[in-house]
């Protein structure tokens, strides 16, 4: 599962290929993430980490791995003071059989970081951590979901 979070962030960097360019190697991808019930548009950087950075110094994404079209929950927005600039830490997000059935079903996505430790305390999801690191700050205003 932690190659499907690498392959997965590969495989986003090259579906930004036609996006317009903010900086030399930066693209912007629209209504990306997730953060406090508001999407926000992205820079996709390409930048990682080789080995942790201070932990304080990382915003978590939640990237949940068996919810098809659940796009990725960051724990922190632009404009909170939790935010570190999109320095982000990959914990990966597994729903249980019970998660599953509560939502399985498709068409509801969790759209803020709360819901997904509310769902662990819960028994709706695991979460696991990777040794996943990388820069892809968060951009624009969030827009709630449509």
């Amino acid at each position: 599962m932690r190659n499907l979070i690498k392959i997965s962030i590969v495989i986003l960097g090259a579906a930004l290929l036609g996006s317009v360019a903010y900086a030399k190697n930066d693209k912007r991808m629209n209504d990306l993430v997730w953060a406090d019930d508001l999407v926000y548009d992205s820079l996709i950087s390409g930048a990682t980490f080789k080995k942790m950075p201070p932990a304080h110094s990382l915003d978590i994404l939640y990237v949940v791995v068996n919810l098809e079209g659940q796009r990725p929950i960051s724990d922190a927005a632009p404009g909170s003071g939790n935010y570190n600039g999109g320095r982000w830490w990959v914990h990966e997000v597994t729903l249980t059989e019970l998660g599953l059935l509560m939502y399985g079903g498709g068409g509801m996505e969790i759209t803020n970081a709360d819901a997904i430790l509310e769902g662990e305390q819960m028994g709706y999801f695991e979460i696991h951590p990777t040794e996943t690191f990388f820069s892809c700050p968060l951009v624009g205003k969030g827009k709630p979901a449509e």
